[in-house]
């Protein structure tokens, strides 16, 4: 017999799947390639919705584009049915994959009648779950079990790996022996697809409790009219397994034509028995048209009785637009809080700060509205963790909008590498840099840098354009090259082993006098000076404290200046050392220890000091093991 293969769905199924091999594979081999897993996520546009209606606030880094999706992720359940769940879920299609090859095997078997319900429970408890705690929170709480994050982002710290271990055999293992076994019990999104499916029996319902609520007839909480919600759709389908459509497609079975083959039966990825009805209501199909595809008599399985088999991939098609088009009129912020009296609101003025990488979800955000409270006269601000931008407002008669730009400036200095010739001069030249305000664009300005000879250092001031000072050498590179190192808008990394490129739009607007400093000067002011207490130091104020005073001038040479907080660390491991300096005057660097004599020496420090491996603890808690770059007579 011809096989016959749904063309109206599998180029969608495919499609899906390639994209995300292509963002799984491609990391590998790019260092620069970082895909944005989550930017495409409708039950996170869903999650943080809700989150938004009710704390006024996006749940991590969701932004317009999610939200949009999911609400035509409804809306196209409304018309249709889960048509996300039979032609885009790339979890879905594996899941239905592993359960067609279980099948071939004849491994695969359907769950008796009671087992069946009960399952059907727990996909309503997850959901109640994760809704609870992301609207609770605003971070997206599915992170921590749902198995397309845990295999976009294994090295996520989000991932909780029990949880998200059983979902992934939930996908890959469980559907061989029961199929679908994910979509059918497990996936949240499924119960909310299944909710909306059922929404004539819970919507009255809902209705009259928004009416008594803004009547003040009576008073509820979200989590109460989301509990209710869940509950209903919960015992309609364990009770009933059907959905109560009021419009939209439904498979329709022409019984005078039907020969009883039950082709359509073993097709069904849901495991439906639609030789049995007519019209096929039950609350696990998706639309996904296997049925009609392989039913041998023309016209006895359609949508609706009609020929229109290409409506769901039209309907998907622009769904999909519209969700992308609106987001790109519309931005909904991250947090939007507004703090000042009334007669300030009504006279604020605003402006937008772009360049702020410290904004990129919940958490960041609300740190930074935290931080504008503080300013004189900002009575709130908007945050965009999305764009990594804030629109702040703030009161006219109390400041302006260059005085609250200077105070979230942060000045930075920044080495590149320090001269190896103390006794001469180094150049200097001042340019104002416009796009060039966040420490993340310092990073990428000292990445390209490092990549040049004859850069020594830079440090900025605030300004509009922001005033940036750099030390060099004219022998080797020109204040002109300079300047077009800046203004390269793709620059191309050429110390990675890989080439990698990076965009930026800074610009360099001014090119003042070039003057002259001496090296010594330069070291001294760009010295990466460091004076940390180690092991607890004021519990030692009774004991023998001693201090070891070594010659640093190797921590100078080259760019070992680097490799100073690596050596403090490195010997934090010696519990008698109670603090650590390093600093410099007159261009000689001066490494000073303390310790307690009862508990260690000035020659095992030296020992430490000199082992050929520095052994780092880092912010995470692994311990690094990095080449001792530093040597000190004993």
């Amino acid at each position: 017999m011809h096989r016959k293969t749904n063309l109206y769905r599998l180029p969608f199924q495919i499609i899906i799947l390639a994209i995300v091999l292509y963002a799984l594979v491609v990391p590998l081999f790019s260092n620069t390639f970082n895909p944005d897993i989550e930017a495409f996520c409708p039950f996170g546009g869903l999650q943080a919705t809700m989150g938004y209606l009710v704390s006024n606030s996006l749940a991590c880094s969701m932004t317009t584009r999610q939200i949009s999706l999911g609400i035509m992720l409804i809306i196209g359940i409304i018309l249709a049915g889960k048509l996300f769940c039979s032609h885009l879920c790339p979890i879905g299609t594996l899941s239905e994959w592993m359960s067609r090859f279980g099948k071939i095997k004849k491994i695969n078997w359907i769950p008796p009648f009671w087992l069946d319900k009960a399952l059907r429970i727990i996909k309503y408890a997850l959901l109640f779950t994760t809704l609870y705690f992301t609207i609770s929170s605003s971070e997206l709480f599915c992170k921590k079990f749902d198995p397309y994050f845990a295999m976009m982002n294994s090295h996520s710290n989000d991932i909780l790996w029990i949880t998200a271990s059983i979902s992934l055999l939930f996908v890959f293992i469980l559907p061989l022996f029961i199929t679908n076994f994910w979509c059918k019990y497990i996936c949240p999104l499924g119960a909310i697809s299944n909710i909306f499916k059922l929404f004539p029996i819970w919507l009255p319902a809902i209705i009259l409790i928004t009416v008594l609520n803004y009547f003040a007839a009576f008073s509820t909480s979200w989590i109460a009219v989301v509990g209710i919600i869940i509950f209903a759709a919960m015992v309609v389908e364990v009770w009933k397994t059907r959905s109560y459509t009021v419009i939209g497609l439904q498979v329709v079975r022409n019984n005078s034509t039907c020969i009883d083959c039950k082709i359509c039966d073993r097709k069904c990825p849901m495991n439906i028995n639609v030789s049995a009805t007519s019209t096929v209501s039950h609350i696990d199909c998706h639309l996904c048209g296997e049925c009609i595809t392989h039913c041998p008599k023309k016209e006895t399985l359609s949508f609706n009785k009609k020929n229109i088999r290409w409506v769901p991939s039209l309907l998907i098609i622009m769904l999909i637009s519209m969700g992308f088009i609106i987001s790109s009129y519309n931005e909904i912020p991250t947090i939007n809080q507004q703090w000042g009296k009334p007669e300030q609101m009504q006279r604020a003025e605003s402006f937008m700060q772009e360049n702020l990488s410290a904004i990129n979800c919940f958490g960041s955000a609300s740190s930074f509205a935290t931080r504008m409270q503080e300013v004189k006269g900002v009575v709130g601000v908007s945050c965009f963790a999305g764009k990594h931008t804030a629109r702040i407002f703030f009161d006219p008669k109390l400041t302006t909008a260059h005085q609250i730009k200077g105070q979230i400036f942060e000045p930075t200095s920044r080495v590149i590498s320090f001269p190896n010739a103390l006794n001469k001069n180094v150049d200097v030249i001042t340019l104002g840099i416009d796009h060039f305000f966040d420490p993340s664009d310092v990073d990428h300005l000292a990445g390209r840098f490092a990549d040049n000879n004859g850069i020594y250092a830079f440090s900025t001031t605030f300004g509009e354009p922001v005033m940036t000072t750099i030390y060099f050498n004219h022998n080797l590179i020109q204040s002109d090259q300079l300047v077009s190192l800046i203004n390269n808008q793709e620059y191309k990394f050429k110390h990675n082993l890989t080439e990698s490129a990076q965009h930026t739009n800074f610009k360099a607007t001014t090119n003042n006098n070039k003057q002259e400093t001496s090296t010594v000067q330069l070291i001294d002011s760009q010295y990466p000076m460091l004076d940390i207490a180690l092991s607890n130091k004021d519990a030692y104020k009774g004991e023998i404290v001693k201090t070891l005073s070594l010659d640093f001038h190797q921590s100078i040479i080259g760019d070992n200046f680097k490799w100073i907080s690596y050596l403090m660390s490195h010997i934090s491991g010696d519990k008698g050392v109670i603090n650590f300096k390093a600093s410099c005057k007159d261009s000689k660097p001066i490494l000073t220890i303390e310790y307690v004599a009862t508990k260690t020496t000035a020659d095992k420090i030296i020992k430490t000091l000199n082992q050929p491996n520095l052994s780092v603890y880092m912010d995470n808690g692994e311990n690094m093991t990095y080449k001792n770059p530093f040597y000190f007579k004993p």
